[in-house]
């Protein structure tokens, strides 16, 4: 919190980052990033000072966060307590923050498409989204904190509410939509340095917990496995960072009596787009959500995958299927050093293209049926296709591929999957190739962007531009991979 905290308050960007990724994956953001000082933890140090040395960030800019009496080994680095000592606060000024320009937040997502880019989120951005979320979800704030009686959901104890954050903390999800709500709506939050289902469980009982946020897998374990914790503090739930079936929050009512609702949203738009009021959970759950306020949408005809050109303008009729288009003050302003991207995403106009494709019914409530764009959303992380296509070109079997995202039922999630034409074609395949190749990309990237399937082909479909058909691509790994749905 210091850390976050106070970075905004001196005008700098925070930039959180995953940490998990691989040497290659961190330094590739701090490049990026053109960080000038970077935080990390104990466990992580050893590793963050080897890649800060190799990119040229001077080891007197890494600070440790941990314990007084956790070390970090022979890496030297410093405490960030350190700092707060050797400053003359009498000389601290706060800096003067235009607040609709100054970026407070520099996210790295996937973006609507292809590898990951720096997300703009400035301090306007970000406050406009939280105070859009609370009030077309919790209906505003109150002076006292807190959400106070909320009918059709069990009354908060006598202590008040309290919040758990166990989402990554590093995703746009976990950084505004559980941690920085709850704190601006005067909620105290338990964080998890790391997410351990068993820890959670009996966290949410030893801390009396009562709202959850989850991806949709940690609600699908609380499904199929016994619990030997008591869960029953926890009066509200969310499920975000990935599709959800409703009846998973059917099955969480009548276990726990758990009232869980549903939402949509995405980096771009600072996190929260979507959702219904919490005393309105369970009502019609298989309908869509209504948009927030100050939340202007569009939804334009879809383009033909086999054609060249700009998708349609054309605005399609209410309740028909197209791309949902956005426009906000809660909305980013554009990808870090990337205004192509940005001219590919947003409008002069300040119109946000989602790429996401559904439906706004009669009642203004938002479906999504579709991905325009081709990120793979695994247990709520985002996966690039564009990375992984452009590892796996450079291995040395491999002559052309396409990364698409297969349906997994048992962990309610899409995962990666390859289709690869080895180099020699079909015949030149060996048993073990496909193994080979997955453990090849596997050692070079974080656990999430591993494959979990791949098939070798012919050729990859591609139109007349050399565009990949993901659409192709994609009926063809609901086919080939719904036999080994157990497997991935």
């Amino acid at each position: 919190m210091p850390i976050l905290f106070g970075a905004m308050s001196i005008g700098a960007v925070f930039s959180p980052m995953n940490p998990n990724y691989s040497p290659e994956e961190l330094a590739g953001q701090l490049q990026n990033a053109e960080v000038k000082v970077v935080v990390t933890h104990f466990t992580t140090a050893a590793m963050v000072a080897e890649v800060c040395a190799r990119i040229g960030i001077p080891k007197t800019h890494i600070l440790l966060l941990g314990l007084q009496n956790q070390s970090s080994g022979d890496t030297g680095i410093r405490s960030w307590k350190s700092l707060c000592k050797d400053t003359d606060k009498r000389s601290f000024r706060v800096r003067n923050i235009s607040v609709k320009e100054d970026t407070a937040f520099l996210m790295y997502s996937s973006g609507t498409t292809g590898v990951a880019k720096g997300v703009m989120l400035t301090h306007h951005g970000v406050t406009s989204n939280l105070l859009q979320r609370i009030a077309g979800e919790w209906g505003g704030l109150r002076p006292e904190g807190g959400l106070g009686r909320v009918k059709n959901l069990p009354d908060a104890p006598i202590s008040g509410d309290k919040a758990l954050l166990a989402v990554p903390h590093f995703h746009i999800y976990g950084l505004t939509y559980v941690l920085l709500t709850n704190l601006l709506a005067g909620i105290p939050v338990v964080v998890m340095p790391k997410f351990d289902f068993t820890v959670w469980c009996r966290t949410i009982e030893r801390e009396k917990i009562t709202i959850a946020q989850m991806v949709p897998t940690m609600a699908l374990r609380l499904i199929r496995e016994n619990i030997p914790y008591d869960l029953s503090t926890v009066r509200m739930s969310a499920i975000g960072g990935a599709a959800t079936p409703p009846e998973i929050q059917q099955a969480l009512m009548d276990r726990y009596g758990m009232p869980t609702k549903l939402g949509y949203g995405l980096t771009e738009a600072g996190a929260g787009v979507t959702g219904k009021r919490w005393y309105d959970w369970n009502a019609d759950l298989t309908a869509g959500d209504p948009f927030f306020p100050n939340i202007e949408y569009k939804i334009l005809a879809l383009q033909d995958e086999t054609k060249p050109g700009a998708i349609s303008e054309e605005e399609v009729p209410q309740g028909e299927t197209g791309e949902l288009y956005l426009r906000s003050p809660g909305l980013f302003t554009g990808y870090w050093k990337n205004p192509e991207a940005t001219r590919e995403t947003l409008t002069p106009d300040g119109w946000l293209r989602t790429g996401d494709v559904g439906f706004v019914d009669d009642q203004g409530r938002w479906t999504m049926t579709d991905r325009a764009k081709e990120l793979i959303k695994y247990k709520g992380f985002q996966v690039a296709p564009a990375e992984l296509e452009g590892l796996l070109a450079t291995h040395e079997m491999v002559q052309d591929v396409s990364v698409v995202g297969a349906w997994s039922a048992d962990i309610v999630s899409e995962v990666p999957v390859a289709f690869v034409v080895r180099k020699g074609g079909l015949g030149a395949v060996q048993p073990g190739d496909d193994v080979a190749i997955m453990e090849w990309l596997a050692a070079r990237v974080v656990k999430y962007k591993s494959l979990k399937g791949l098939k070798f082909l012919e050729e990859i479909p591609r139109n007349t531009n050399g565009k990949i058909l993901r659409r192709q691509i994609k009926a063809m790994a609901k086919k080939e991979f719904a036999s080994q749905r157990s497997k991935l």
